[in-house]
C-alpha cells in the first residue's frame, strides 16, 4: 500500500510519500523543496548540504528547490523568487481525479500536491494574483514532478521558473550529460557569451553554469554505474550547474560541490499569462542502472 508520514527534517514540517514497491519521496513544505528521492531498491539520488539550514532562515541547499516567479537575478524581485523561502500547504483529496494534472508514473505510487497563492504568507511580495500547484509522484524508478502556475488576477502576468534538481553523485569528475551536444549555450562563467557546445557528451570540469536555450526534451546523465533520464515538458530550456571548487558557499561543506551537478529544466525567459490561464511545467526523471 502507499503511505504518507508527516515527519520534520531538521525543524521543518515535511512529508514522506512512500510507494506501494517501496520508491519513496520526501518533500519540505518551506519552499515544497523534495529533498530525498529513492527508487524502489535504490539509494537516494539527490544531494542535501551537509551545512544546509533546515530552519527556514533561508533557502535549502539541495534537493529540488523551486523558482519561481524569477530566475536569479534577472529581475527586480528576490533572487530565484519568493516560492522556495514560502511556506506550502499540502493539498487534500484526491489527486488522481479529474482536477488532477495527468501522471504516466506505474500503479501504486505516491503522490501528493502542494499549493501556494496570493492569499498565503510570502517569502518576498510580489504584486500579482497567482495559484501554484506542485505535484510529487513517486514510484518504481521514477520521479515526477509537476508545476501548474495559474493568473488569477485580472492582468497579464510575467514570470521565470525552473527545479534546480540537484542530482547527488560519486564524483563530479565522472559525470556525463547526454543530449545537449550541438546545442547553443550562454556561458555565465565567461560574461553570458554565447557559444556552442561541440562534445557530444559534456564533461563537467571545473566551474559550469550554462544556459542552455531551446533544449530537447530528453537528456541524460551518467555517473558511475547508472543513469538518470530527464523528460521534461513545458519547460523550453536547460540549466548546468557546479559552484566549483572555489565557490565558498557558507553552506556547503569542502569539497561537497563534487558530490553533485545540478541539471534543472527552465524557462529562462519570463513568459506571459493572461488572466484566467494556466501553464504547466512537467519532469520526470528515470534511474536506470547502465548495461
Amino acid at each position: 500500500m502507499t503511505t504518507t508520514d508527516h515527519i520534520h527534517i531538521g525543524s521543518l514540517p515535511a512529508v514522506r510519500l512512500r510507494a506501494r514497491d517501496g520508491a519513496q519521496a520526501t518533500v519540505s513544505l518551506f519552499g515544497a523543496q523534495v529533498l530525498s528521492w529513492i527508487p524502489a531498491g535504490g539509494k537516494d539520488q539527490l544531494f542535501l548540504s551537509k551545512r544546509s539550514a533546515l530552519d527556514g532562515s533561508k533557502a535549502i541547499r539541495g534537493g529540488i528547490p523551486l523558482i519561481f516567479p524569477q530566475f536569479s537575478d534577472r529581475g527586480p524581485g528576490t533572487r530565484h523568487g519568493f516560492a522556495r523561502l514560502s511556506h506550502w500547504r499540502r493539498l487534500h483529496g484526491d489527486v488522481s481525479g479529474r482536477d488532477a494534472m495527468p501522471s504516466a508514473l506505474p500503479p501504486g505510487s505516491g503522490i501528493a500536491e502542494f499549493g501556494l497563492e496570493h492569499g498565503d504568507p510570502l517569502g518576498a511580495p510580489w504584486p500579482h494574483r497567482f495559484s501554484l500547484r506542485f505535484r510529487v509522484g513517486v514510484g518504481a524508478d521514477r520521479l515526477e514532478l509537476s508545476l501548474q502556475v495559474r493568473n488569477a488576477g485580472d492582468s497579464v502576468f510575467r514570470f521565470s521558473a525552473a527545479l534546480h534538481t540537484y542530482h547527488g553523485v560519486t564524483d563530479i569528475d565522472g559525470v556525463r550529460v547526454d543530449g545537449l551536444g550541438g546545442c547553443t549555450f550562454l556561458d555565465q562563467t565567461d560574461g553570458g557569451r554565447e557559444k556552442t557546445q561541440h562534445e557530444a557528451l559534456l564533461a563537467l570540469r571545473g566551474t559550469q553554469d550554462r544556459i542552455y536555450p531551446a533544449t530537447p526534451d530528453r537528456l541524460a546523465m551518467r555517473d558511475d554505474a547508472r543513469e538518470i533520464i530527464m523528460h521534461q515538458t513545458g519547460f523550453t530550456d536547460t540549466v548546468v550547474w557546479n559552484p566549483g571548487p572555489a565557490a565558498g558557499l557558507s553552506d556547503m561543506a569542502d569539497e561537497e560541490h563534487r558530490r553533485f551537478v545540478c541539471i534543472e529544466p527552465a524557462c529562462i525567459t519570463p513568459l506571459e499569462l493572461a488572466p484566467g490561464a494556466t501553464w504547466t511545467g512537467s519532469h520526470l526523471l528515470v534511474c536506470q542502472p547502465l548495461r
